[in-house]
């Protein structure tokens, strides 16, 4: 975001050298090692090169990217802050030690899921927590005819989206750290006959109840 800014104009990356553009994204904290960012300078200077802008090299819409980039960046830092703040004030309950040794789950995640659960105590049982959650199964038999069984989406979109997300990363990084709740959605995919198992079911089997 930040060469978007200063780069959003293909004159601005060609008037300069690639070891200038080099330098300007390592000394950007960028996290940017001096390998990187030459690469990087390297391949930016080549697209300025060969880009054929529609609009005039003065035009209002650079402008406008630099200012809507700048926001964006405001946006991130304020939004790490709060991250910071809710780190701070959770890092002392059990429960947040507990969710981050899960591999896949970051700061972020696991202060998101305390944020929005509350005190998960309050629950008399996972299947309460499921409810309230929204990714109970309710059974759905008249007579000698079984549907298939979906989640009611009856309780909170942001905890269901947190537990989807929580599941993508869970899978994500099992191939280096191997672990049983992957191991176990791995399985009820396999198990399941419809197309694209839904991840977010997998919290509410029977068995895997989030307690």
């Amino acid at each position: 975001m930040v060469y978007c800014s200063k780069f959003s104009c293909p004159q601005k990356a060609t008037a300069l050298s690639v070891q200038a553009i080099a330098k300007y994204l390592y000394d950007s904290h960028l996290h940017f090692s001096l390998q990187r960012a030459t690469l990087t300078a390297k391949r930016l200077h080549q697209l300025a090169e060969e880009a054929y802008p529609a609009v005039d090299n003065d035009s209002p819409v650079y402008s406008q990217i630099s200012y809507l980039t700048q926001y964006f960046i405001s946006e991130s830092s304020q939004k790490q802050s709060i991250i910071n703040q809710m780190v701070n004030l959770a890092k002392d309950l059990p429960e947040y030690t507990h969710l981050l040794s899960i591999p896949g789950l970051g700061e972020q995640t696991v202060t998101s899921l305390l944020g929005e659960l509350g005190d998960i105590r309050r629950f008399k049982s996972s299947n309460a927590l499921n409810s309230f959650i929204g990714i109970d199964l309710p059974p759905a038999d008249t007579g000698s005819y079984t549907s298939p069984r979906h989640i009611s989406k009856r309780g909170s979109t942001v905890a269901r989206k947190l537990l989807f997300k929580a599941i993508q990363n869970i899978a994500s990084v099992s191939r280096y750290y191997p672990n049983h709740i992957n191991d176990y959605y791995q399985k009820r995919k396999k198990q399941s006959s419809e197309r694209g198992t839904k991840k977010i079911a997998i919290p509410s089997t029977p068995g895997m109840g989030i307690s």
